[in-house]
């Protein structure tokens, strides 16, 4: 369920209408939690990897979930009503990360990578 995610990892393209659906898309799945939820942003610091994106993604969760906690995030602002401004790493409570990869070529694809207890 939504309440069971403590971060996500969109592509984060930097295109601006990307970048809106993306954000309205988080928004609409989990309401006004959205802007509690840790953004872990990966393309404004390694740039975009076309078709690599969402397995170096699916590598930054697990590493995220295997130290419990989030990466740094630099080259980024202004992203209205999330959690996904520029920050120090810090440590957190992680055992649901949610990837996903959209493409301008629109094929899309969605992952929940968890912690095995």
């Amino acid at each position: 369920s939504p309440d069971a995610i403590d971060a996500i990892i969109p592509f984060g393209m930097g295109v601006t209408l990307v970048d809106a659906a993306e954000r309205a898309a988080i928004h609409t799945v989990f309401g006004a939690r959205a802007a509690q939820i840790p953004i872990i942003t990966l393309t404004p610091a390694i740039g975009n990897c076309g078709a690599g994106n969402g397995a170096i993604a699916a590598a930054v969760a697990v590493r995220c979930l295997t130290e419990q906690r989030l990466p740094a995030r630099i080259n980024t602002a202004g992203a209205v009503g999330l959690d996904a401004n520029a920050c120090a790493t810090r440590a957190a409570k992680l055992n649901a990360i949610l990837v996903f990869t959209p493409s301008l070529g629109g094929q899309n694809a969605a992952a929940i990578i968890r912690s095995i207890a």
